[in-house]
């Protein structure tokens, strides 16, 4: 049924790595009972044991691929770390590295709107970027393209103030600019971002442990099918007519 491994797990921008014990995912048939079972001990208890019982179950089951159990685990899940083969997953898979980037880039833009609370383009061109994740229409990408203009220009206006404020609407820029077209080292630019936000104030330890957390939050349910927060974040500014 099943067979064991050891499974090295870290957060995203951490060093540390716990290893676990695991039962790694084998081809056998599981009932719908039997995941309903596991999802029902998992909700009971809480415990990453369980958890990663069930997303064994699921991916069995072929509810879920060996491919998004390792997206999970490299945006933080411990229990998918637990769960999965030890081969890192590929963060570069266009849907997937856009959705990481996106919580990262909305993780700094608390920066920015601490410094200039009344400028709202890099929050339009995140949206804008959002709008393509949920639906990657022409359309959606074209003012997403075009949404990207704007923070750059903020970005520029402000890159001789304090406090990383450039930075993240640099971050909110690229996101969008991505989300439009996908062209070119997106990832690694919006990553040197964000790392530039979080250097400001260099005495905050605790900026990245709660980017890890914002990124996990964000995808991790996603990926692994429970819910969607970015859709359901989209969804619901569109039934508001654009309010958040």
């Amino acid at each position: 049924m099943s067979e064991t491994a050891s499974v090295k797990t870290s957060s995203p921008g951490s060093s540390d790595t716990t290893t676990l014990s695991v039962c790694a995912p084998k081809a056998v048939a599981v009932t719908d009972q039997r995941i309903r079972h596991l999802e029902r001990r998992w909700q009971e208890t809480g415990t990453l044991e369980d958890e990663a019982a069930l997303l064994i179950a699921r991916v069995q089951a072929g509810q879920i691929g060996e491919e998004r159990l390792r997206l999970a685990a490299r945006c933080g899940s411990r229990a998918a770390a637990s769960a999965s083969p030890e081969e890192a997953a590929d963060l570069r898979a266009d849907e997937a590295a856009l959705r990481v980037c996106l919580a990262a880039a909305r993780y700094v833009l608390q920066i920015w709107e601490l410094s200039l609370p009344g400028d709202s383009r890099p929050r339009a061109a995140i949206r804008a970027a959002e709008a393509v994740a949920v639906e990657s229409s022409p359309t959606n990408r074209q003012s997403a393209t075009a949404a990207s203009d704007l923070p750059n220009d903020a970005s520029i206006e402000t890159e001789r103030q304090p406090g990383g404020a450039s930075n993240a609407a640099l971050a909110a820029s690229l996101v969008a600019s991505a989300a439009g077209s996908a062209k070119g080292d997106w990832v690694d630019a919006i990553e040197s971002a964000v790392e530039s936000v979080l250097n400001h104030p260099p005495d905050s330890p605790g900026a990245l442990a709660g980017l890890a957390t914002a990124v996990e939050r964000e995808v991790v349910p996603w990926i692994l099918g429970h819910s969607d927060p970015l859709r359901n974040r989209v969804e619901e500014r569109q039934r508001e007519g654009g309010g958040e």
